[in-house]
């Protein structure tokens, strides 16, 4: 099925700078604003409304107490009173990274759910991030010159050291995968999440959308480039194709290039060369 020309996802500079910043709520608001574009479901003021009122009744909660307390009461309150909770970390289908869909079910992949989670510690003072650890579920909190790691697919319970080392060893990782992300990194990982689901079981449309802000944030993104590249050619916008396959080749080895890349950029010069062609004649004739 052909995708309709679809009008890019408005991103804004204000937008793009709460990529950059560390202010957790406009990457908050920055995920919402894209869900409720490529879904076209929900109120985006009201599921602001609903945000703010879980907020305000969190700060309530936590006021005077110190960060010992309000982890505890951050935690009864997330997975407890509002019953959020991760799905299997096989989930992949692109709802389970709808933040709609996480504060209408209470249920989401493990990387939302990650997000939301350090929205609300953030906003009760407490430096609990994401960190690189694939897959995400494993926060990072600083208190009192010291670290700590939360495993959210534990209702927020606090590793011991044994346990982070087992880690560590099992799956031969590197410290790097310990640091906390940044907004960047984070909304980078959760756009590729949602562009991998996307090519699963999304519609072109929606695809089209997250590859062109991934080639927003990145104009250099090569695998976004080819994938938009080859997304537009199987949807016959053969001169928007072009351009993205030229560009992915002006940075890549045509002879160390899958060869379905190679076949379908030839037939796109293929292609153009025959509308050079028969662009002269149909002047003339007329």
């Amino acid at each position: 099925m052909m995708i309709e020309k679809l009008h890019d996802f408005p991103m804004s500079h204000e937008d793009l700078q709460k990529i950059y910043s560390e202010d957790p709520c406009g990457l908050i608001h920055l995920i919402l604003k894209l869900d409720i574009f490529l879904n076209k479901n929900g109120d985006e003021d009201l599921l602001l409304r609903k945000i703010n009122f879980l907020t305000y009744e969190l700060k309530s909660f936590c006021n005077g107490l110190h960060e010992q307390d309000k982890i505890i009461i951050l935690n009864e309150y997330f997975f407890g009173a509002n019953n959020f909770y991760s799905l299997a970390e096989s989930s992949c289908l692109s709802e389970d990274l709808s933040l709609n869909q996480l504060f209408t079910s209470k249920k989401g992949n493990c990387l939302l759910l990650a997000i939301v989670y350090q929205y609300f510690a953030n906003q009760i003072d407490l430096a609990i991030y994401a960190i690189g650890l694939q897959p995400i579920h494993i926060m990072k909190w600083y208190s009192n010159k010291k670290c700590f790691y939360i495993d959210l697919n534990r209702q927020g319970k606090i590793f011991k050291h044994d346990e982070i080392l087992k880690i560590i060893n099992c799956y031969n990782k590197g410290q790097d995968s310990f640091d906390a992300l940044n907004n960047e990194q984070l909304f980078n990982t959760y756009l590729d999440e949602l562009i991998s689901a996307l090519e699963r079981n999304g519609s072109h449309e929606q695809l089209l959308t997250c590859l062109s802000l991934a080639l927003f944030i990145n104009e250099n993104d090569l695998k976004a480039l080819k994938n938009r590249g080859l997304l537009y050619y199987k949807n016959g916008y053969y001169n928007e194709a072009l351009m993205d396959l030229k560009k992915y080749f002006s940075f890549t080895d045509f002879a160390c290039t899958p060869q379905e890349i190679k076949t379908v950029y030839q037939k796109l010069i293929e292609i153009k060369k025959t509308e050079e062609l028969i662009t002269p004649i149909s002047e003339h004739l007329h």
